[in-house]
């Protein structure tokens, strides 16, 4: 079957985050002393990530803004300044890390191949974004120039699910209205790659960074990406 669209992840797809972390912003230490975040213990650190998270995890389905997503990470500072009280993250410091990385579009780093390879698969293919995601992220595509270049958007904050959840790959099928077998859909992480499949969905794993393989086919850039669709059109 020829293929009609393609689909891709976010994060480590087509953008990175600017600090290696997608939940701490980039210009952390405009808000948080410098010397006492890079002494903080690493397992208390990593307590006070996983309450962040956790605190993230349960209310996501119910972001659907960005003013609720800005309240969303206002929490989960909190949650994370709760575990970590050698730092002093005030409850104004928590509103104004929150506030960045809701605002700031430099929270993420799109790769340089990314929009002059769009530009050439939109003239061939229909093209999409699947991701894990916040509402700001609809944003950061419209400011760079580049979310007109896709026919379909789907964020797991609308759909209200997280990949590899089977409503995430049918709500992409359906809106892009062609077979699922007419669909490539590129991500970095192996679950999400083997629950496309099982929708009927044709995969590839890009590995921009050094993730785990599997069975499915891989490249590690968007000039891969090009090469690799041209091979399967013979």
């Amino acid at each position: 079957m020829p293929v009609e669209a393609i689909a891709f992840d976010a994060g480590y797809t087509l953008l990175r985050p600017s600090r290696k972390d997608w939940f701490i912003p980039g210009r952390i230490f405009d808000f948080v002393d410098r010397e006492k975040w890079e002494s903080l213990d690493p397992e208390v650190y990593k307590r006070a990530y996983t309450a962040g998270y956790e605190y993230l995890d349960v209310i996501h389905d119910r972001v659907k803004t960005e003013k609720e997503e800005y309240f969303q990470f206002v929490g989960f500072f909190e949650a994370f300044a709760a575990e970590a009280p050698e730092l002093g993250l005030t409850h104004a410091v928590c509103r104004a890390l929150a506030w960045d990385h809701t605002y700031n579009d430099g929270k993420f780093i799109f790769y340089d191949d990314v929009k002059p390879a769009l530009g050439r698969l939109k003239e061939k293919y229909s093209l999409g974004v699947l991701s894990d995601t916040w509402p700001s992220l609809d944003r950061i595509y419209r400011n760079s120039g580049i979310r007109d270049m896709f026919d379909v958007f789907v964020l797991s904050c609308d759909v209200g699910v997280f990949k590899p959840d089977p409503k995430m790959y049918t709500t992409l099928i359906d809106s892009f209205g062609v077979p699922a077998d007419r669909i490539i859909f590129v991500d970095d992480v192996l679950k999400n790659l083997d629950a496309a499949r099982a929708q009927g969905i044709r995969t590839l794993q890009i590995l921009r960074e050094p993730f785990v393989t599997g069975s499915h086919p891989t490249v590690r850039d968007m000039a891969e990406l090009e090469t690799y669709l041209e091979s399967i059109k013979e």
